[in-house]
């Protein structure tokens, strides 16, 4: 047991290091929104630090595959370069015997990605997505970026500039929904100011115009000028909360909508490709080590650089045919089984055909 401590030993070392880095990669972009959220829009730093926690989980099911990969093609790189291995077979021991330990570790991981990927990630991914519509209800603005368009109740907001301390708009436009397939009304103001109350949203605007286009008589287009003109808006809470799809759903949740009469064909499709991708995303640590094994032991030069670009090539051609697979199955051109799998299906077969080559040398 010693040899086989020695390489598991080994392994975890890159394993823990490929987890932090990857999952600082992905969790990158939201490190910066949410310092936004503290630095520029008044958010409580506790409910952003919530809000990264919960966020963490919904990363986790792609960066342990990854970090499993990387630790694989490090571990047995290394061990190829200094002749470890070499003295491992001059020893009359199999390669096997320094390999089933790391082949174990990704089984028993891969088996707690299939109820993680099933319940854990969509639950988090919801619980992630209520806290910030809970801090967008407290300020409708808190998701106004500069020169982008947002959305509250029947208003498409645009601002150039957003002054959030002093609640202010400057070069505003506003396009106002209207019942029927009416062309919306279009505003236009220098400025704007907005108050908030439990109830409502309103926003006074100053110095702009007014525009409205009436399908009936094409060749009139009503045109006013105003120095103040007020849009008040109801606000009800939660009324973000319907934008959910099915990756927010668990599992037995899409095997209920799956259950629902007068689905239509591609909806059942996607549910179903749905499902089988979280339970092979959840193998991937498996698929991947037994591939990475082989390749980083033909990798005998480079360390940790050449582990790295090698990840990168093997991840890259992983989620291509994971992604086409996916599409295949979505659009029906193949069947699901099959389409979704076949990104771990062609890892588990050049993986052992690879490592049966290295056993008859």
């Amino acid at each position: 047991m010693i040899l086989e401590s020695y390489v598991l030993f080994s392994f975890f070392q890159p394993l823990t290091f490929g987890i932090a880095v990857f999952s600082f990669i992905l969790v990158l972009d939201k490190l910066f929104d949410m310092a936004d959220l503290v630095l520029n829009r008044g958010a409580s730093t506790l409910m952003v630090l919530k809000m990264f926690v919960i966020f963490i989980p919904t990363i986790l099911p792609l960066t342990i595959p990854m970090a499993f990969l990387l630790a694989a093609l490090v571990t047995y790189g290394r061990m190829a370069q200094d002749n470890e291995v070499t003295a491992v077979r001059a020893a009359g021991i199999s390669l096997w015997k320094i390999s089933w330990p790391i082949v174990l570790l990704a089984v028993v991981v891969s088996a707690g990605l299939i109820p993680f990927n099933r319940d854990v990630t969509p639950r988090a991914h919801v619980y992630f997505r209520k806290m910030f519509t809970k801090m967008a209800e407290s300020d409708p603005l808190l998701q106004v970026e500069p020169r982008r368009f947002f959305e509250i109740q029947d208003l498409r907001l645009y601002a150039q500039d957003v002054n959030r301390a002093e609640r202010r708009l400057y070069h505003v436009i506003v396009y106002r929904m209207r019942a029927g397939g009416l062309p919306a009304d279009r505003i236009y103001a220098a400025t704007g100011v907005y108050e908030r109350s439990k109830e409502s949203f309103r926003l006074d605007l100053e110095n702009g115009q007014f525009e409205r286009y009436e399908p009936q008589d094409p060749g009139r287009l009503m045109h006013a000028r105003f120095k103040i003109y007020s849009i008040s808006v109801p606000l009800e809470s939660g009324q973000n909360d319907s934008s959910w799809d099915m990756h927010d759903m668990t599992s037995r949740e899409l095997s209920s909508a799956l259950q629902v009469s007068g689905l239509d064909s591609n909806t059942a499709r996607e549910l179903k490709s749905e499902l089988q991708l979280r339970h092979a995303i959840a193998l991937a640590p498996l698929a991947l080590v037994i591939l990475g094994i082989p390749i980083g032991m033909v990798l005998e030069r480079g360390g940790k650089t050449m582990g790295f670009g090698a990840t990168v090539a093997v991840l890259f051609a992983y989620y291509l045919a994971l992604v086409l697979g996916l599409s295949f199955a979505e659009r029906g051109k193949c069947p699901i089984v099959p389409s979704v799998w076949m990104a771990d299906l062609l890892c588990v077969v050049f993986g052992i055909m690879l490592f049966r080559r290295m056993l008859s040398k």
